[in-house]
């Protein structure tokens, strides 16, 4: 729990980064927060990690930005991968997201990756406080970037 907090705060500064296919939705569902995050993701030789993914976000009609983000978790500790700023339309779409994690030098192979979707909201006194709309944690095979 406390990398999702951290994630928040750092939103204030940076975006947030990456997730995975959503699944099309059916006539009788109900529009949801969806995010996933693509089982294969790249890195580069410079240990630069691109990560993929599907989102769809539902406009609650409550202001503040939306933000999709991924972490690669090592040792219990998250480093961001970038992030993008989500369009709640309702819609399934693409994202991507590229960085190279604080957490030491990450070549190829398996990582856990933690996908997140959050929106800013001001709390009662004003200032902007995250609320988690979809997260997702999901094992991640990093493959040289042009393979």
């Amino acid at each position: 729990m406390h990398i999702r907090h951290a994630l928040a705060l750092a939103a204030g500064g940076l975006l947030l980064t990456a997730v995975a296919p959503v699944p099309a939705a059916h006539a009788d569902d109900q529009p949801t927060d969806r995010l996933t995050i693509d089982p294969v993701g790249k890195v580069s030789e410079d240990g630069t990690i691109t990560l993929f993914g599907w989102y769809r976000c539902v406009n609650s009609g409550t202001p503040g930005p939306v933000f999709v983000g991924a972490n690669i978790i090592s040792d219990d500790l998250g480093s961001g991968v970038g992030g993008v700023h989500a369009v709640c339309d309702g819609r399934t779409h693409r994202w991507h997201s590229q960085a190279q994690p604080a957490v030491g030098p990450v070549g190829p192979g398996h990582v856990t990756v933690e996908g997140t979707m959050m929106k800013l909201r001001n709390d009662e006194r004003g200032i902007p406080t995250p609320h988690f709309l979809a997260v997702r944690d999901q094992e991640v095979d990093l493959r040289p970037d042009g393979h």
